[in-house]
């Protein structure tokens, strides 16, 4: 149904948030921050006259590692289905 599949896709959602903050922490061991953190912009803020000039900006953060994060709930995600599956079959 229409609601099953929303509450499966903010479950989906909530477990790849999950995982990318843990990878994001160190609190997972397999994963750390995203090797391409996305294009990041700086502007400077306070005077109106610069709100259009954009300066390089240099990330020293950790970006979240979504990517992984995508990658290991569908793995989580696709088994538990599989298991579901076998059960409602037998």
């Amino acid at each position: 149904t229409k609601e099953t599949a929303f509450l499966v896709a903010i479950a989906s959602a909530g477990i790849v948030h999950a995982i990318t903050k843990g990878c994001n922490t160190g609190n997972l061991t397999d994963c750390g921050c995203d090797s391409k953190p996305a294009l990041q912009k700086y502007v400077e803020g306070d005077q109106p006259s610069a709100l259009g000039r954009h300066e390089q900006f240099s990330w020293g953060g950790c970006s979240d590692n979504v990517p992984y994060g995508q990658k290991y709930a569908r793995q989580f995600l696709d088994e538990y289905e599989k298991q579901q599956f076998e059960k409602d079959r037998n």
